[in-house]
């Protein structure tokens, strides 16, 4: 191929300059390759007026992905140079946007957990829990299970008597009695 199909290079970054001509599909990457060696490092240090090296050389390598893929569809009459710094600078905007809502999400997070551990109710919560756990697993058998149908499955006593075969009198009893040991264990936490 010869390089009589590409815009000579100086010509790409006057106001003026087009892309090459896209008519011969044989020419794309050869035109391509041109433009992005000759503006890669422009493109890099325009993006770094906005975001760090790292994250500007990103940028610029999306844009020129994005150039990549869309080199057919792109008005060859149009600004090249236009269009490249409006587009790093477009991407340069969103990471920016990005970066500001991530590191607000960030501290809102750390903020509700610093409050939650300084927190003595955190703790004390956690602690409490452990001792209601300990507490229920020392009850018996039969009173352990009519609290759980009770209170987690939230059956009524009713419901309870027919699924284990008892009266709804040894329901009400067994409750109750499950209910003074847990009160008698964590009365000072209640």
């Amino acid at each position: 191929m010869s390089n009589d199909n590409l815009t000579p290079l100086t010509n790409l970054w006057s106001k003026e300059a087009t892309l090459p001509e896209q008519s011969d599909p044989n020419n794309k990457e050869s035109q391509f390759n041109a433009l992005y060696m000759e503006s890669y490092e422009s493109l890099c240090l325009y993006a770094t007026h906005y975001l760090a090296i790292e994250e500007a050389k990103e940028v610029v390598q999306d844009t020129m992905l994005w150039l990549w893929d869309n080199w057919d569809t792109i008005v060859p009459e149009k600004s090249v140079k236009s269009l490249l710094f409006r587009i790093v600078h477009n991407k340069a905007v969103n990471c920016i946007k990005h970066k500001s809502v991530l590191t607000r999400v960030h501290e809102q997070i750390e903020h509700n957990l610093s409050q939650l551990f300084e927190s003595p109710d955190f703790y004390f919560a956690t602690e409490l829990r452990q001792m209601y756990e300990d507490a229920l697993n020392r009850l018996p058998e039969p009173l352990r299970e009519v609290f759980h149908l009770s209170r987690v499955e939230q059956l009524s006593y009713k419901e309870i008597a027919e699924r284990l075969g008892v009266t709804t009198k040894v329901v009400d009893n067994r409750l109750a009695r499950t209910m003074r040991i847990l009160r008698k264990e964590l009365g000072e936490y209640l």
